[in-house]
Formats: C-alpha cells, structure tokens, sequence
C-alpha cells in the first residue's frame, strides 16, 4: 500500500472515531442513566417552581446560606415543608449593597440569624434571582 492510498484510508476513518469517543464520552453525562420521563418531569418541576419576573416578596421570613460564592436565601415555611431534596433548596440572592451588610452582620453573629425580607425576583436562563429592597434582622437562634 503506498502512502497515498494509506492518508486516504486514514481520512475515511477519522469520523468514525470521533464518533466513538463521543459515545464514550456521554456515558460520564450527569442523567445519562435517567429515563425520557424522569427528564420531562424534573424539568417541569423546575419550570412550575420558577416565579416570574418582576414578582415582588414582601416581607418573607427567612435565613441566608453561603453556597460557593454566592449567597441563597431560603424561606422558612418552604424549609419545613421541604419532604425530598428535589424540592427547591432557596433562591439565588444577587449582589448589592443590601446582601453585603446581611453578610456582615453573619460574619459577626454567632448561631443562626432570621430576616424579614421584602425584595424582586428575575429570571436568567430558566433560574430564579432575588434582588434585595428591604432587609431587616427578625431574630438570631
């Protein structure tokens, strides 16, 4: 086989060797084992659980939780109701001048501190966000 007819044979090949390691490469896939229905289902329990945007929280009792870098806020009736960890955990609060004093008064409490917050919820790819107005400490555990 001369080098001509060997490049020629290698160029025919070469897609069908990316499409194996494609495949291989799906089975490390978070759901990979999932069924259609387990899929269908957990997005529209996600969708149902998603506010609006613009809709406004008044006055929701509650506590702030550091997750990475970010910071969630989690509405305490919602918490003890919460049966399966499918269910929503909190809402993703975004920065402003609001969450940095929340998160000053954390950093120099000690235990558990519980906020009456009012504020607006925004969407960003399918998620939730809350944009803190008003903020004021309800009580410390």
């Amino acid at each position: 086989m001369n080098k001509y007819n060997f490049i020629l044979l290698l160029l025919l090949l070469a897609p069908f060797t990316v499409l194996a390691e494609k495949s291989q490469n799906n089975s490390n896939v978070p759901n990979a084992g999932a069924s259609d229905n387990d899929l269908i289902e957990a997005a529209e329990n996600k969708k149902r659980n998603r506010m609006r945007e613009g809709t406004e929280i008044t006055d929701i009792i509650g506590s702030f939780t550091s997750s990475g870098e970010r910071w969630t806020f989690e509405n305490e009736k919602k918490k003890e109701k919460q049966n399966t960890q499918t269910e929503e955990q909190g809402i993703q609060v975004l920065e402003n001048l609001m969450l940095e004093r929340v998160v000053q008064t954390i950093e120099n409490s000690t235990g558990t501190v519980t906020w009456k917050v009012s504020g607006k919820i925004t969407e960003y790819r399918g998620n939730n966000f809350l944009i803190l107005k008003y903020v004021k400490l309800n009580g410390r555990k």
